[in-house]
């Protein structure tokens, strides 16, 4: 508990926001194969907005995870 570092939240979200947007760009793609749905397009430019997001904290946190460990002098 003592090293407890805030990163391991930037991590968590970035992977759960990533299989969020899978898990909701497949319901997506099911919708549109069997559901005859309109609003396909929205639903594709959502889950691509939502995995890039979960991208964008998986690599800050590997960003200031790298500026914290040259920091330490390894």
């Amino acid at each position: 508990i003592i090293n407890f570092h805030p990163l391991v939240f930037f991590y968590l979200f970035g992977v759960i926001i990533i299989l969020t947007s899978i898990a909701f760009g497949v319901y997506s793609i099911y919708l549109q194969i069997f559901g005859e749905t309109e609003l396909f397009a929205i639903r594709a430019a959502l889950s691509l907005l939502i995995f890039f997001m979960g991208s964008m904290f998986l690599l800050f946190a590997m960003l200031f995870d790298m500026e914290q460990e040259r920091n330490i002098g390894w």
